[in-house]
């Protein structure tokens, strides 16, 4: 029974969308991160909150996308998990 219980619990964190921040390059104006914060239980938030983490709480954004896979046809909906349903990335450079 316990090992059942392992076992739902990795599988549901297997499932967390992830969030995370990744350096992109470095310009004259300084480092340049893209914030990820895809998944059908997060928001472009999220992503506003790990630029406010990773800068100090000042950033510039110079680019965001929020695109939702909701009118892909029924026939590849089997392919495309919850996670994969909404994708929000946020690129910034901190200040």
């Amino acid at each position: 029974m316990k090992k059942s219980f392992l076992l739902l619990a990795l599988m549901l964190t297997a499932c967390t969308p992830k969030k995370r921040v990744e350096f992109l390059y470095q310009d004259t104006k300084g480092a340049v991160y893209e914030a990820y914060c895809s998944g059908t239980s997060q928001s472009m938030g999220v992503c506003y909150r790990l630029a406010n983490q990773t800068c100090g709480g000042n950033f510039e954004i110079l680019n965001k996308e929020e695109i939702s896979y909701q009118d892909i046809s029924s026939d590849f909906d089997y392919q495309i998990s919850s996670y994969n349903r909404v994708k929000r990335t946020l690129i910034f450079r901190c200040e």
